[in-house]
């Protein structure tokens, strides 16, 4: 079963989903999932939004936390601006083997100026034999102090691929770091 968030014909959504909303501290409505939203087997389905951390406020921890085996995470026509964390993975964090098998499927998104003080400024995967899918997907200005400037692959089996044009501007690891865009 699946879950959806999309402003594409400007219609809210309800279910559980709607659980996961938080207001920040300007009154803007921003989206938080927390580890344990999404179960084993679940689907969250992204489509057609901007998330800028700058007017939502940020909420210093991975705007998507998973921790629960098997879980997919479809973006599609998504742009996410400015997230920043102290810990790793500012957008996505993939959380130990609880995550193993998860699949993120991100197609024709732009992530812009996000960064994390721990490794993978954008997207932090630690949880074995997942797959991380980019099509046509651009990952500019991402940032870390530590390994993977956009891109954080921290366990076994994590399998990435990408097609149609994907690609990597001005990323960049921490002083003494490797893999400005991506480490594995």
């Amino acid at each position: 079963r699946g879950q959806s968030l999309g402003n594409a014909d400007g219609s809210s959504f309800t279910s559980r989903l709607s659980a996961v909303i938080r207001t920040s501290f300007n009154g803007v409505q921003c989206l938080y999932i927390a580890s344990g939203y999404l179960k084993e087997n679940e689907t969250l389905n992204i489509r057609g939004i901007t998330l800028d951390a700058n007017t939502m406020g940020q909420i210093n921890r991975s705007l998507i936390s998973v921790n629960s085996k098997n879980v997919t995470l479809n973006f599609e026509n998504v742009t996410f601006k400015n997230f920043k964390i102290d810990g790793y993975g500012s957008l996505i964090n993939l959380v130990g083997n609880g995550a193993a098998g998860s699949t993120i499927n991100m197609t024709n998104c732009t992530i812009e100026n996000c960064e994390a003080k721990g490794g993978g400024g954008a997207i932090y995967i630690n949880a074995d034999d997942s797959t991380l899918n980019l099509n046509n997907t651009a990952f500019n200005g991402c940032k870390s102090q530590e390994y993977g400037g956009a891109i954080y692959l921290h366990s076994n089996g994590i399998r990435i691929n990408g097609r149609n044009n994907s690609s990597f501007n001005d990323c960049a690891a921490g002083s003494g770091y490797y893999g400005g865009a991506i480490y594995s």
